[in-house]
């Protein structure tokens, strides 16, 4: 999604998960479950959810 996409939405919620190591599918869908209940599934409504591992 670039900047373009960004200005359709009147709402945009960016969540960036920082975590030691890869997390497996079950612990990311829990944070995809928690962040879809932000978003109330409107049109103009976004989510960005962004994992990363922190490397030493």
């Amino acid at each position: 999604m670039n900047e373009e996409d960004i200005q359709q939405f009147q709402n945009v919620i960016k969540i960036y998960v920082l975590s030691d190591e890869q997390l497996n599918e079950e612990d990311a869908d829990i944070f995809r479950g928690f962040a879809m209940d932000l978003v109330d599934g409107k049109d103009f409504c976004a989510l960005i959810l962004d994992f990363h591992v922190n490397g030493e």
